[in-house]
């Protein structure tokens, strides 16, 4: 159990970088007015942020296991 909690501590800490990749990116996006970029980062961050919180979720329902 331990294991897999720290599995999914891992996979959140992997995804909140990613989420903060993709936000100096939205920042050259919006700077050069890549309207293209703008979308489709934005729609990426949606997914990231909602992946996050469905492993927090998990994570929360394993440790009160």
């Amino acid at each position: 159990r331990a294991e897999a909690l720290a599995a999914v501590e891992a996979e959140i800490h992997t995804l909140e970088e990613k989420l903060e990749t993709l936000s100096k990116a939205m920042e050259v996006a919006t700077q050069t007015e890549s309207v293209g970029k703008i979308q489709t980062i934005s729609i990426e961050y949606a997914t990231t942020e909602q992946s996050i919180e469905t492993l927090m979720e998990k994570w929360e329902a394993m440790a009160h296991e």
